[in-house]
């Protein structure tokens, strides 16, 4: 029932717009909460052109404005404001809701992206293809950004996986214990069951993760239950990250791209069968 609910296109378009609107939403609430870190000298310079340095081009009072505090205590209140629209609106209404979510979205990422994850740029790509599908819009170019999240989602684990066989610390447990006790700061109780644990239970975690992440790019050839079990697999990953590393964005963004992989295996199949 779930997988036949997920190989039709506009069902999963909306749920990864219901995905893409939470995890927006908890970004928005996190910059809010963070909105003292903001001032009117800001960072766009810094991370654009490797300098502390304010360019002519950029000192005046539109940037300072836009990059200010509050210039993101608009920027994000905007963003959390048009969301609803983005879920629940007709044609005309959601593709002007998508345009400026859009370039709210990368203006706030300029001035964020010291700060930001993976969870955030993902987002911003999400944004920007759904708009290009919204103004090419047709039954073939929902299939288009869907082939394309789901290989974006397949890229993002490959490479992680990469990155992380080449490191023998990743493979044998050490940055896995030291991340999640990196992540939990401030937390005695929990750190200290994470410090208790034995090392080889990061060992076998470690290699799971990094085995599931190099496999993941033969997750729309599997057959249909070896599938569900990697998508399980993913699921968990997501909320366990997104619980024990206070990542939560991670938890809806990603989660958002999962049903593509059903998408795609189920054309896959279909052309195989033919």
């Amino acid at each position: 029932m779930i997988y036949d609910y997920f190989t039709i296109s506009a069902h999963i378009l909306k749920y990864i717009e219901i995905f893409l609107s939470i995890s927006l939403l908890l970004s928005s609430l996190q910059h809010l909460r963070n909105i003292n870190c903001f001032s009117s000298e800001g960072l766009l310079p810094w991370n654009i052109l490797k300098k502390k340095k304010v360019y002519l081009w950029l000192r005046n009072d539109h940037y300072n404005f836009i990059f200010s505090k509050t210039g993101m205590l608009w920027l994000n209140i905007i963003r959390i404001t048009l969301l609803p629209l983005f879920l629940y609106s007709s044609p005309e209404i959601f593709m002007l809701t998508l345009i400026i979510l859009t370039l709210i979205s990368f203006l706030i990422y300029l001035r964020t992206s010291l700060m930001s994850n993976a969870a955030d740029q993902v987002n911003n790509i999400a944004l920007a293809g759904l708009l290009i599908n919204q103004i090419f819009g047709s039954h073939s170019s929902d299939s288009l950004i869907i082939y394309f999240f789901a290989l974006l989602l397949i890229v993002s684990y490959f490479t992680s996986g990469l990155l992380k066989i080449y490191e023998t610390k990743w493979r044998n447990g050490i940055y896995l214990k030291q991340v999640l006790i990196m992540r939990n700061y401030g937390n005695p109780i929990l750190i200290k069951l994470i410090d208790s644990l034995p090392e080889h239970v990061y060992l076998v975690l470690s290699q799971i993760i990094v085995f599931w992440q190099l496999s993941s790019f033969l997750m729309p050839f599997f057959p249909s239950v070896i599938l569900y079990f990697y998508l399980f697999i993913g699921l968990c990953f997501h909320l366990t990250t997104g619980i024990l590393m206070r990542l939560n964005g991670f938890i809806w963004t990603f989660t958002a791209f999962l049903p593509t992989i059903i998408y795609l295996h189920s054309k896959l199949s279909a052309c195989l069968l033919h």
